[in-house]
């Protein structure tokens, strides 16, 4: 399946700029945006007790509190449209999921995005 993990740089920057509002919702709808930010500074240990705490809340919001927009972003994340999404299994999108998440890279480009519309939008506030 294609999908931001292994596609060329013109279909990455294209395909990113479609789904870059939906990816910024979902960080914020999810809390993963609040998370990220509560891991600053921490190292070893500390980090990661809080970061898997609050990978289990962001699980959470994004399966019970808003699965349109995870399964909507997940599509968009493998160049699928919503309504072409529905013809995969869940497996499959979160399988490519799981390669894009292990790119270090993409993940921090859509990191980076989230962190620039909300400094475009609050004007810095929560850097």
């Amino acid at each position: 399946m294609k999908h931001l993990g292994n596609c060329s740089p013109r279909e990455f920057l294209a395909q990113t700029l479609r789904i870059r509002g939906a990816a910024a919702e979902w960080l914020e709808r999810t809390g993963a945006a609040e998370m990220m930010q509560g891991l600053r500074g921490l190292t070893g240990e500390a980090r990661r007790e809080k970061a898997l705490e609050g990978l289990g809340r962001v699980l959470d919001a994004a399966l019970a509190d808003c699965p349109e927009e995870t399964a909507r972003l997940l599509g968009l994340m493998c160049f699928l449209e919503p309504e072409e999404a529905e013809a995969h299994s869940m497996a499959e999108l979160l399988a490519a999921a799981g390669e894009i998440a292990a790119e270090p890279a993409v993940f921090d480009f859509f990191i980076s995005l989230a962190r620039l519309d909300r400094e475009r939008t609050c004007g810095g506030a929560g850097r």
